[in-house]
């Protein structure tokens, strides 16, 4: 069946993480990546078997997302509000001692910067 991309169906990419992110020619690019083997796009061979990897599986580089700033911005400002809306949930627990998340316009500063989520969901 082929893939269709409109609005109706959107092209949807699965990523593990953002493996770089960084500001080049005037736009934000944006490297996202998921585990697996390089150039195959198949499954870390250990969990396809259904075993602990000895060690960290390497991040393949997916896709890439190319945006300018005020698009970034107002992804980061998205992002922030889907932190929160995640913590009033209860879907994640900030760790003690951990800042809020920040408005989009205090990123720069490092201020604010969310923890890594202490929920059952993310090991």
């Amino acid at each position: 069946m082929p893939q269709r991309n409109d609005a109706v169906h959107p092209n949807e990419v699965f990523a593990d993480g953002i493996g770089w992110i960084g500001f080049h020619g005037g736009v934000v690019r944006i490297e996202f990546f998921s585990f697996g083997t390089p150039g195959t796009g198949d499954a870390i061979p250990a969990a396809a078997a259904g075993k602990a990897p000895e060690k960290e599986p390497e991040r393949v580089v997916r896709q890439r997302i190319v945006m300018p700033i005020d698009g970034f911005l107002r992804s980061l400002g998205a992002m922030t509000d889907l932190v929160k809306k995640l913590e009033d949930g209860g879907m994640i627990v900030r760790k003690p001692g951990t800042p809020a998340a920040a408005a989009p316009g205090a990123a720069a500063s490092g201020a604010g910067t969310p923890s890594i989520p202490a929920s059952p969901n993310f090991g």
